[in-house]
């Protein structure tokens, strides 16, 4: 016997979950992306998968990920449990974070998109000049959010309440680099990350989302 539902989370996403005796499928029609499908166990009972997709599935496709740096006087100000506290206490997701010293090179790469600007070379100079603190993290419409809980790029148009609103005054000293769309935070997690993130389900995930 087999069973055809149909659920329907939002505008642009449409799931379609194929039960037989012996398999569940669960399909994702929309966009470019066209038709997936992906084939489960047999261990479990059909409508135990079919709870578990309803349960997860309106938090996974609005989920994003952002590229956060907290730069070199961010990290020598002792600013770093600051940036985590902030993004941890919004609800978003750690996914990975690491320390390391930038070269010329990686920062040219980070920063291309200045190259022809006056302030490049001090820039790369300036991010050369110390450990950074590299991370992601993951929520829904973290970019925009991370955004505004960064504050804007100079310091003195930040609202108080925001990390460069609160710990900074220069525009060549304001703490910490954030993704601006998500086209971008997927190159700077592939740049700063290439070997991947740390994936794992949030133990709070059903106290932030619905």
């Amino acid at each position: 016997m087999c069973v055809l539902c149909c659920v329907v989370f939002d505008e642009k996403s449409v799931f379609v979950v194929y039960f037989d005796d012996f398999f569940c499928f669960i399909s994702e029609m929309g966009g470019v992306e066209g038709l997936k499908k992906e084939q489960f166990g047999r261990r479990r009972r059909p409508i135990d998968y079919l709870l578990h997709f309803v349960h997860t599935s309106n938090t996974h496709v609005n989920m994003e990920r952002t590229y956060i740096m907290i730069k070199p006087d961010g990290v020598q100000r002792g600013l770093i449990h600051k940036v985590i506290e902030r993004f941890e206490q919004r609800g978003f997701y750690l996914k990975a974070m690491k320390m390391q010293m930038v070269t010329k090179e990686h920062a040219e790469k980070h920063y291309a998109d200045l190259s022809s600007k006056p302030f490049f070379a001090g820039l790369v100079t300036y991010m050369c000049s110390g450990p950074v603190v590299c991370m992601v993290w993951e929520g829904k419409e973290v970019v925009k959010t991370g955004r505004k809980i960064i504050g804007a790029t100079n310091p003195l148009a930040s609202e108080p309440g925001s990390l460069r609103g609160d710990f900074c005054i220069e525009v060549g000293r304001n703490v910490i680099h954030g993704s601006d769309a998500v086209e971008s935070a997927q190159h700077e997690i592939g740049l700063w990350f290439p070997e991947g993130v740390c994936e794992y389900e949030h133990a709070l995930q059903k106290w932030i989302y619905e």
